[in-house]
C-alpha cells in the first residue's frame, strides 16, 4: 500500500470520507480496492466543499457546473500547486482558497 506524506491510502480516504469512518460501505471499500488514486480523490473532495460554498445546485447536484467554474476560475491550477501527497484536505482546501493559518 503506498504511503505518502507518512499517510496510507486509507487514511487519506478516511480523511475525506469521515462519515464512513465507523461502519462497512460498499463505495468506500470500491475506492480503497482500485478507485481513485489520492491526488484525484483529493481534488474531488475540495470542488465538494467549494460546490458546498458557493451553493451550486443542479439536476446533477451541481457537480458539472462546480466542476466548470472550478476550472475556470483557476481552482484547478491552484490545487496543482498546492498538492503534496498525504496532506490533510482541510489544509490543501485552506491553502487554495488563501486560507492560511499559523500552525
Amino acid at each position: 500500500m503506498a504511503v505518502n506524506n507518512g499517510r496510507t491510502h486509507r487514511e487519506v480516504v478516511d480523511d475525506v470520507c469521515p462519515c464512513l469512518k465507523k461502519s462497512y460501505c460498499l463505495l468506500k471499500e470500491l475506492i480503497l480496492s482500485g478507485g481513485p488514486d489520492d491526488r484525484t480523490l483529493e481534488q474531488f473532495k475540495c470542488v465538494e466543499k467549494f460546490k458546498y460554498e458557493r451553493g451550486i445546485n443542479g439536476p446533477d447536484g451541481g457537480w458539472e457546473e462546480a466542476l466548470r467554474i472550478w476550472r475556470e476560475e483557476g481552482f484547478a491550477e491552484r490545487f496543482a500547486q498546492a498538492y503534496v501527497p498525504g496532506e490533510t484536505n482541510k489544509k490543501i482546501y485552506d491553502l487554495i482558497m488563501q486560507r492560511i493559518t499559523p500552525e
